[in-house]
C-alpha cells in the first residue's frame, strides 16, 4: 500500500513514560500492528493505520507495548504530551522530504491543538 500524501510512517520511541520507555529516544523505530504485523502509519486526521490489514483508529485509541523489560507484556495508552514528544523528536529526523516534514508538523500541530 505505502504512504499517501497526508501520511507518515509511525516512527518513534515508545511513548509511554510510566514504564520508563519514553526517556530512551535512541530506541526509535517503526511500529507494527500486533495482529497482522503490518507497518503502522499516522495521517493528518490523527488516525493510526495498519498498512497491511487497513485497521484504522484515532491515535488515542491505540495502546503501545515495546521490548522494555518493564513493559513488554502489557499494552498501555499514552497521553498527548508524551505522544507529541516521542513523535516529534523521532519522526522529524525520519521525514527527509519537505513534503513529509509538512505532514509531520501538521500531525504534531493538530495533536497540540487538542490540548487547548
Amino acid at each position: 500500500m505505502g504512504l499517501g500524501s497526508d501520511e507518515a510512517w509511525l516512527y518513534m520511541p515508545c511513548p509511554v513514560t510510566s514504564t520508563g520507555c519514553a526517556s530512551n529516544y535512541r530506541s526509535a523505530s517503526n511500529w507494527y500492528h500486533r495482529y497482522c504485523e503490518g507497518m503502522l502509519k499516522i495521517d493528518t486526521s490523527l488516525d493510526i493505520l495498519c498498512d497491511d490489514c487497513g485497521t484504522a483508529k484515532d491515535w488515542k485509541d491505540w495502546r503501545f507495548k515495546c521490548g522494555n523489560e518493564n513493559h513488554k507484556f502489557y499494552e498501555y495508552a499514552t497521553d498527548e504530551l508524551d505522544f507529541i514528544h516521542a513523535l516529534g523528536t523521532a519522526m522529524s529526523l525520519k521525514a527527509h522530504s519537505p513534503e513529509k516534514r509538512r505532514v509531520v508538523m501538521k500531525i504534531i500541530n493538530k495533536i497540540s491543538g487538542s490540548l487547548c
